[in-house]
């Protein structure tokens, strides 16, 4: 930077490890869109910069993704199923749809803390829990296509960037870095 101009950006190559390692690049202009990992709030911080107001909504939410094939044997009369979480009252969701002829993806969701589970059979158990029987019923059915994927990172933030007093010349913040909503 130079005062109140942003001059362009320092990082290192893709596998490069020392501080010396280490390049500036110069710009005209540099627009900060790394999404959810952003640092800017930091290096503005770093820099001597007011901090922006963080809102943040936190459902303490979290979801386990996988996908299953089903026997080509197997008759199902349905494309997708779901069962939704409901604030307080019901923290178990999930569902399944149909995503690429004989491939489903399943999907099962906890809210308030409640953390679906990676192993095969207790990921079967979660399921059946549910109020929607198509669920458990593939995944039985089913042949596990791929690992489960945890997602758990889910709060809902926004960084109140434009309501500080000054800013950075000639820097932008855009998507995720800014505002972060549940998927």
């Amino acid at each position: 930077r130079d005062g109140g101009t942003v001059t362009g950006i320092t990082g290192r190559q893709r596998g490069g490890r020392a501080h010396s390692d280490r390049q500036h690049l110069p710009a005209d202009f540099v627009v900060e869109a790394t999404g959810r990992a952003a640092k800017v709030f930091g290096w503005l911080a770093d820099m001597g910069w007011e901090s922006a107001e963080i809102r943040e909504v936190d459902g303490r939410m979290s979801y386990v993704s996988r996908f299953f094939r089903l026997p080509t044997d197997h008759t199902i009369s349905w494309y997708t199923a779901g069962c939704l979480t409901y604030a307080l009252d019901i923290n178990r969701g999930g569902g399944a749809v149909l995503v690429d002829g004989d491939r489903w993806l399943i999907t099962l969701i906890g809210a308030g803390g409640e953390v679906p589970p990676t192993d095969l059979d207790d990921f079967l158990d979660y399921a059946a829990s549910l109020d929607v029987e198509e669920i458990p019923t593939t995944i039985t059915a089913g042949t596990p296509l791929t690992p489960p994927y945890r997602y758990a990172r889910m709060a809902n933030r926004w960084i109140c960037y434009h309501r500080l007093r000054r800013w950075p010349q000639r820097l932008a913040v855009v998507g995720d870095a800014v505002c972060v909503f549940n998927p």
